[in-house]
């Protein structure tokens, strides 16, 4: 009996040492995949910051370009507003000089 009790013990110390092997292999495997998705996650993480500025960027571009926009229409319309004004005056002082109303003298 001592025989076959010395090779169970033999076999499990074996077994013992294989899945410690193992166990050592498992971690360093999981050591390095946790790394490498640490890695990938700071990468993430500063290419998702910079989308994050260009993002604000373009806001404030954006932002800008709208209020040139506006200002751009209302000076527009203030332009034709006193061309018209303009031209009528113009027309205005015209016919009175046809009509001998006025006088450029006057």
């Amino acid at each position: 009996m001592s025989a076959n009790l010395k090779a169970i013990t033999s076999k499990a110390s074996e077994a013992i040492v294989k899945l410690e092997l193992r166990n050592f292999s498992l971690e360093k495997e999981l050591s390095n995949a946790l790394e490498q998705c640490s890695a990938e996650a700071a990468l993430a993480q500063q290419k998702l910051d910079q989308a994050a500025q260009k993002i604000k960027e373009h806001q404030s571009m954006a932002s800008k370009l709208k209020k040139q926009c506006n200002r751009a229409a209302k000076v527009t319309a203030n332009a034709v507003k006193r061309a018209k004004e303009q031209v009528k005056r113009e027309l205005s002082t015209k016919h009175l000089l046809e009509k001998g109303v006025y006088t450029e003298k006057t």
